[in-house]
């Protein structure tokens, strides 16, 4: 098991990530997404139409496992509650999170139409537990 130091720069440094919600029947429904890492919680965004954000809405209980696409390992797999959250300052803040950097006046701009015209939402996900392939 990685230290809580190894845990936090895997995921800060990483972007991808698979999300895992149960379906109505108790299967796991699965999507790759990107994710951010921000004060301990992981941020996703979807639509609002999406099974992600309606399966989380409905049952809470989430899995995200987070890793380097062009790897395999190591990873930090997370399980924790979602909250959905219609907020345009967290998806904001999940962008320039993933870029690494403060949006241009036309990304911002780009990125408040998105948000509106597909009406996203932020999955903020507080973590329960984490295991971790590190070492």
């Amino acid at each position: 098991m990685a230290s809580d130091a190894e845990r936090e720069a895997l995921l800060k440094a990483n972007h991808f990530c698979v999300l895992g919600t149960l379906r109505r029947d108790g299967r796991a429904r699965l999507s790759p997404m990107s994710y951010a890492y921000d004060d301990g919680k992981i941020l996703i965004t979807t639509r609002r139409t999406r099974a992600g954000a309606i399966t989380a809405r409905r049952d809470p209980r989430v899995t995200v496992c987070c890793f380097d696409p062009d790897k395999r390992r190591p990873y930090v797999s997370v399980t924790g509650k979602a909250e959905v959250l219609q907020d345009e300052g967290l998806f904001l803040r999940h962008a320039r999170i993933v870029r690494g950097r403060e949006l241009s006046e036309q990304e911002l701009a780009d990125a408040k139409r998105r948000y509106v015209d597909e009406e996203r939402v932020v999955l903020r996900i507080t973590p329960d537990e984490l295991f971790d392939s590190i070492r």
